[in-house]
């Protein structure tokens, strides 16, 4: 069971950070 949810959580988590970095990279291009 927990397994499962954290292999379900995993590619959110991978899909949160990479827009975050995207997102700050933008960021940084602007200021």
């Amino acid at each position: 069971m927990l397994l499962s949810f954290s292999l379900l959580l995993s590619p959110l988590f991978f899909c949160y950070l990479q827009t975050y970095l995207c997102l700050s990279l933008i960021v940084n291009e602007n200021y």
